[in-house]
């Protein structure tokens, strides 16, 4: 890779002194090379720096070279090769982010020939990736009422094109698309009637939005996603209220609360998907009046206060509690709080009583029904003792097992490279 890097910095360095009058005569010549390499390359330094070679190469040819460029990468696009379109994808993507060249007159042909690509060749993520990435440099760079004049269902098209992609394998394909989204659910952020314009017009949008529902309780949810999808999903829940829908809002945010407590009751190490819903709550608590929150609170407290108050289960050692998990109970009393200040402290101690005094009656009952079984019936209690036994004893065994290979991979490492010197 230093070597990579050497070499694509001197390339940018010759396409940044070289006078105008050689690269535009060997224009094309310079622009082959660089693309091809920028479409082979994995690295994300490197790549930036093949980026930076053809953005100097772009602003030094004329507008006749710059329409060969452009044909010679369109001609690409069009093809049926996946390698070849991916490289033009690549080098479309510069020209847009330079903004030079005929891509500002044929936005309409490169967006319909982008979201075509999207729709037929799903099972390449490279292309899906560099794909999306085009059309949200479009979108930020013209804005969507521009693309809206020649491209009247732009925003439907793309939604739609979009919806396969959310719940994509790649990490990378899932992140742009949840920006993509977010770019587009932002131009009716700033119109007096965004809430009805978004669900009249863009119903396909819409729907495109609410299935990040579904992503918030995924597994494989990364970091990195977490920050856009909580985004989206608070642009969704404002045009709710600004439409008055609460009931699709109840609906939403029941479906979140849901899921978030079975993570915590199944998987309490893992805490991307409790912290999404959380700052859900706490963004839709602030957007909403305060006399909505007060007819709504359970909903926003009872998933907040178990939080704040879980216990751990007996048999667990104390540091599987990690920082993640602080971070999380600290989150939700900030939740709590804001909900406090908003509503008021004699209808927030109201619940709260309540919701204590109903976790202390399920505690009794549990605790009653147990004494219960094992007096009237003593096998069934032995029998969930024993299961409960084994499930930490199978749990300790892996723990174990898992321990023992990485000792076993590090000692063969070691000898591995014991041997390797004595070798040399």
């Amino acid at each position: 890779e230093p070597g990579r890097q050497s070499a694509a910095k001197l390339t940018t360095l010759v396409l940044r002194k070289f006078p105008r009058e050689i690269l535009n005569d060997l224009a094309e010549y310079f622009y082959l090379p660089v693309a091809i390499a920028l479409a082979n390359e994995d690295s994300k330094v490197t790549r930036r720096l093949y980026e930076l070679s053809l953005k100097s190469l772009f602003s030094k040819v004329d507008s006749s070279r710059m329409d060969n460029i452009y044909s010679m990468g369109w001609e690409w696009i069009r093809g049926d090769n996946n390698q070849l379109i991916y490289m033009g994808g690549c080098s479309l993507l510069v020209l847009i982010e330079t903004g030079v060249g005929p891509v500002n007159k044929k936005l309409t042909e490169i967006l319909k020939q982008l979201i075509s690509i999207i729709t037929q060749k799903q099972d390449s993520r490279s292309l899906m990736k560099v794909c999306v990435e085009c059309i949200l440099k479009m979108v930020r760079k013209k804005g969507v009422a521009t693309l809206c004049r020649g491209y009247k269902t732009v925003v439907t098209d793309v939604a739609q094109a979009c919806v396969s992609l959310i719940n994509s394998e790649e990490k990378d394909t899932r992140v742009v698309t949840a920006k993509l989204v977010g770019a587009l659910l932002s131009h009716t952020k700033h119109s007096p009637e965004g809430g009805v314009t978004l669900f009249r017009e863009h119903t396909q949008l819409v729907s495109c939005a609410q299935s990040f529902v579904d992503r918030v309780n995924s597994p494989d949810l990364c970091e990195e996603e977490t920050a856009q999808v909580v985004k989206n999903l608070i642009f969704l829940f404002t045009c709710l209220l600004r439409e008055h829908d609460l009931t699709g809002l109840k609906y939403l945010l029941r479906q979140l609360v849901k899921k978030a407590t079975l993570e915590a009751v199944l998987t309490p190490k893992q805490v991307v998907n409790r912290k999404c819903t959380y700052q859900l709550l706490a963004a839709t608590a602030l957007t909403m009046d305060s006399e909505e929150l007060r007819e709504n609170i359970g909903k926003f407290v009872k998933p907040l206060f178990y939080e704040v108050n879980r216990r751990e289960q007996r048999g667990r050692r104390v540091e599987i509690v990690s920082h993640k998990l602080e971070e999380v109970k600290a989150l939700a009393q900030q939740c709590l709080d804001l909900i406090k200040n908003k509503v008021g402290t004699e209808v927030y101690n109201q619940h709260l009583l309540s919701l204590q005094k109903r976790a202390g009656e399920v505690r009794t009952s549990r605790r009653s029904y147990r004494s219960r079984l094992a007096t009237t019936d003593p096998v069934r209690f032995a029998n969930m003792k024993l299961r409960k036994h084994t499930r930490q004893s199978s749990a300790r065994k892996r723990k174990i097992a898992s321990k023992s290979l990485n000792r076993k991979f590090k000692a063969n490492t070691r000898k591995l490279a014991i041997n390797s010197r004595k070798s040399l």
